[in-house]
């Protein structure tokens, strides 16, 4: 009997719906208002921690914890013992694939991969800076950034830009223009922080990314926590990085915005679907037992809305992938993670054929190519 997944992987890249770009290092210093470039995020050469100095490049900016500019491209660190080490290095040692195209396809064909869909790095923890004026001008500076980036082959790189809630007439503004830019899609934080998404202040914001058929996407790491968000322990930070997704998605579940917005389609991107399961079972039982009690008037449930307008994406997930038949096959999505240090590459094959062992070759298919291309309306 042949092996679906190797017959699969032999015959059509893959499409990565989760990969990342890393920020050139002066990206917003020379692309911020010059009002602005004072307090633009930026590289320095070590830093001062509460332990003493300590080494190494790091991203600055205000209002969020100092971030290891290697930490965002460790996809070359295969021994785990490796990586502290590797946490010192500069852009010079770094994957250039992260801010040069050229190089990114090569890294693409060494994966077996054909498409990716680009998400920031750096920017990730910026969804933390407090100041609605500077956030929106480092979100803008790096869309139009990204925007060139993957214009350098719109076949093989599809960039998703980054907004902004806060005000939602900017937050419309900036779709369109992201659009414009040929942006195939928009980030919004994984938590506003108050008013939650349940709020009708962000209708226009559901209504917008309908018209111009742009998914929403909520990338772990991007709640509005700020600097005291990570100096948890890592692992505990690792740890509850779920979270936030799960109480987002819940809150559009139960609103009745998949209601009043059947088109909207929104991505959770990197937060793996092991839980899935038991979160979907949690919200039919908690459904059925309290639907009259909290006035719930949508007329279908809220896992058939899960079901219809929610897509999510996982790299390395044996669990949830043995379980896709309850999660929802039609809107899984692999995604390698690429250049980032958790990254499947340059071992995507045999990660998809380890998590795939046994299934059909239709499922490999549609989470590693078909359903990627439904939701953005890709060309085979």
């Amino acid at each position: 009997m042949v092996d679906p997944v190797v017959a699969f992987a032999d015959d059509k890249p893959m499409r990565s719906a989760d990969s990342h770009v890393i920020e050139p290092g002066d990206l917003w210093q020379t692309r911020l208002p010059k009002t602005l470039r004072d307090r633009a995020p930026r590289i320095v050469d070590g830093i001062d921690s509460l332990r003493g100095p300590v080494e190494g490049e790091w991203l600055v900016c205000e209002g969020i914890s100092p971030q290891r500019v290697a930490g965002f491209a460790a996809a070359d660190v295969e021994d785990p013992k490796q990586r502290a080490a590797a946490d010192e290095r500069g852009y010079g040692q770094l994957l250039s694939g992260g801010w040069d195209p050229v190089k990114r396809l090569k890294d693409q064909e060494v994966d077996g991969v054909g498409f990716e869909v680009l998400y920031p790095s750096m920017g990730l923890p910026m969804y933390g800076i407090p100041d609605f004026e500077l956030q929106s001008a480092v979100f803008a500076a790096y869309n139009d950034w990204v925007a060139e980036y993957a214009s350098h082959d719109p076949s093989r790189l599809l960039g998703v830009g980054m907004i902004c809630v806060d005000d939602i007439g900017l937050a419309v503004a900036e779709m369109e223009r992201i659009a414009r830019l040929g942006l195939r899609g928009a980030m919004i934080s994984v938590d506003p922080g108050r008013p939650n998404y349940a709020s009708k202040r962000y209708d226009r914001v559901w209504a917008a990314a309908c018209a111009l058929e742009l998914p929403l996407s909520m990338h772990i790491l991007t709640d509005r926590g700020g600097a005291g968000y990570n100096r948890l322990p890592f692992l505990m930070t690792w740890m509850r990085q779920v979270h936030p997704i799960q109480l987002s998605l819940t809150t559009l579940l139960v609103s009745g915005v998949f209601h009043r917005y059947p088109k909207l389609k929104v991505v959770s991107v990197e937060n793996d679907i092991g839980w899935i399961p038991y979160f979907l079972q949690r919200l039919a039982g908690s459904f059925e037992q309290f639907r009259y009690l909290v006035g719930y008037d949508s007329p279908q449930t809220p896992v058939d809305y899960f079901r219809r307008n929610v897509w999510f994406t996982f790299q390395d997930d044996p669990f949830g992938v043995s379980n896709l038949a309850s999660i929802g096959v039609h809107r899984a999505l692999w995604g390698s993670d690429y250049p980032h240090g958790d990254s499947t590459w340059p071992h995507s094959r045999e990660t998809v054929k380890r998590n795939f062992a046994g299934l059909d070759d239709e499922i490999v298919e549609r989470a590693t190519y078909g359903n990627l291309n439904e939701l953005y309306g890709l060309d085979p």
